[in-house]
């Protein structure tokens, strides 16, 4: 049994209280097969805590999760932390019980709580789908400075590209994210030529 994973033989009747911890080479599952610019800060842990209930063959986990990311600006492109401290909800149905309750019908409508359920088989459940799902979607999507620290990302910014290039632009009043436009060749509908 893996480190990430849930026994429901241990249940017993009564709720669980589950503490995950897992270092950057045990997390490395995490970011795998995604273009994630984050990453787990090297010495630090994954950490979560979850209180399992069960309730005839549907698992409620509900807890914390905390962990130190960093990632490089995309503007900026310095090395920058952030803290992920969330509170995390999840609701496992048995799929053989929800085939069972629902074969039978050919249109089943959906509740917004319904989409918030993943489905687990057999007695060892492997949460690292649930918990990487859980942190993706609590890391913000595009890895920028926050607004707090706006003008050490400007100073960096500055420093990384250039002054020459940061004058030539601002001159020019060009946003750097914008210079692929430049080489898009338009189309005159009416005529077999392209237009710059």
């Amino acid at each position: 049994m893996n480190t990430f994973e849930l026994d429901l033989l241990g249940f017993h009747g009564k709720p669980l209280h589950i503490a995950l911890r897992g270092s950057g080479e045990q997390m490395s599952w995490l970011f795998e097969g995604t273009d994630s610019d984050y990453s787990l800060v090297e010495g630090a842990d994954f950490v979560m805590e979850l209180d399992a209930s069960l309730i005839d063959t549907t698992i409620r986990l509900k807890g914390t999760m905390r962990a130190q990311f960093e990632f490089n600006c995309g503007r900026c492109l310095e090395l920058r932390p952030i803290d992920l401290d969330a509170e995390v909800e999840f609701v496992l149905m048995s799929r053989p019980s929800w085939r069972k309750a629902y074969e039978e019908d050919a249109e089943i409508e959906l509740s917004p709580e319904d989409l918030d359920v993943s489905y687990y088989e057999g007695d060892l459940i492997d949460l690292r789908p649930i918990i990487r799902e859980a942190v993706l979607l609590e890391l913000p999507n595009f890895a920028l400075c926050s607004p707090e620290i706006s003008e050490q990302c400007d100073e960096a910014y500055e420093r990384n590209i250039g002054e020459e290039a940061v004058a030539s632009n601002e001159e020019a009043q060009v946003d750097l994210r914008w210079t692929a436009l430049r080489n898009v060749k338009l189309a005159d509908p009416g005529s077999d030529k392209d237009v710059n």
